[in-house]
């Protein structure tokens, strides 16, 4: 599904002189289709700046990021094609931040669906699937038609995740999912996720504790200290 190779990522600090920080640095690896490939580290290690590599938000530094697309072939994320790149997003790559980022006066339903309507599904048909995630993610029938930003942190970051898997994209991308959900919204989302696995969705996530990690993750590649590690997940 995946390969990256030799990826690595600096960030030039105008403000300090020019001072260059490094990012990241030399990171390889394959993810097989329905495999969920975890990263650990310490705060700071560049995990997050992997995944925005891989969605294409950072141009990296050194490196090849080959994706296997059903729509254009083997693509390198990391070469430039900006058009097939929005293309792979809206139709086969998914991306869950920390932090819900809509248009403020949209309703949450209609967050939701967005996906579904952009892949030409009935918006009938596509608003009852979106309502029936939202209620199974403890977002009750009588806020669908609010506004997210009325909600808490955790409501928000929960219509995050049901717009992220209700298209059930080929690669989904996780950077703290769970980082703001009670356990049982925990529970909820991990379940979510093992479905997507099972129907074929790749996944590479960061989670804030290892217990939410390994409870999904099938690998673990490890940041810390300049050096990288694979370990299989308990």
């Amino acid at each position: 599904m995946i390969e990256v190779n030799n990826l690595s990522k600096t960030f030039t600090l105008h403000i300090l002189g020019g001072k260059v920080i490094e990012g990241f640095g030399s990171v390889s690896f394959r993810v097989v289709p329905g495999e969920f490939l975890g990263l650990a580290g310490r705060s700071g290690s560049g995990k997050s700046s992997v995944l925005k590599c891989i969605y294409g938000t950072y141009l990296p530094t050194t490196g090849e990021v080959w994706f296997a697309s059903d729509c254009h072939g083997k693509v390198n994320l990391a070469g430039g094609h900006e058009q097939k790149l929005l293309q792979i997003r809206n139709r086969e790559m998914g991306y869950v931040s920390q932090f819900l980022r809509v248009i403020p006066r949209v309703a949450a339903v209609d967050v939701v669906v967005e996906p579904l309507l952009r892949l030409g599904e009935n918006p009938s048909k596509a608003r009852r699937r979106a309502s029936a995630l939202l209620e199974r993610l403890a977002i009750p029938a009588k806020l669908h038609d609010a506004y997210p930003a009325t909600f808490s942190g955790g409501e928000q970051q929960r219509i995050n995740i049901a717009r992220a898997v209700i298209w059930k994209p080929r690669l989904l991308l996780l950077d703290e999912p769970t980082a703001s959900l009670d356990r049982g919204s925990q529970g909820i989302v991990i379940d979510l996720l093992r479905e997507l696995k099972q129907k074929g969705t790749s996944m590479i996530g960061i989670f804030h504790d290892r217990a939410s990690m390994e409870a999904i993750a099938d690998r673990v590649l490890t940041f810390g200290n300049g050096s990288k590690t694979h370990e299989k997940a308990q």
